[in-house]
């Protein structure tokens, strides 16, 4: 088995926390559990959107922009990329092993 690539990381972590944010909601709801009370607008689910796209701009930015931070990101990630086989992909995004097989059966 090939290694995983940074983006296909990336999507299994974030499939991961959707997949734990469902897996908690129906726990709530299934077993009646008091929960602290959080409440939802639309513009904190942009505000939060808008903010995690700034900064992978900025990141991208840099990476293209400031040769060390490229070196210091691509060395970064060849450490932790380079071991991380399909197996061992639940020690970063946990539930989203199936996902990411589905996915990316080609990797």
């Amino acid at each position: 088995m090939n290694s995983l690539t940074r983006t296909q990381v990336f999507i299994a972590v974030a499939g991961t926390a959707f997949l734990l944010i469902g897996i908690a909601t129906g726990w709530s709801y299934g077993l009646k559990v008091a929960v602290l009370p959080c409440y939802w607008h639309t513009y904190h689910v942009v505000g939060g959107i808008v903010v995690g796209l700034v900064v992978a701009w900025l990141s991208r930015l840099l990476y293209f922009k400031w040769s060390a931070y490229q070196r210091a990101a691509d060395e970064y990630l060849r450490i932790v990329l380079t071991p991380l086989k399909r197996c061992g992909l639940d020690l970063v995004g946990g539930f989203s092993l199936g996902l990411a097989r589905f996915l990316f059966p080609w990797g």
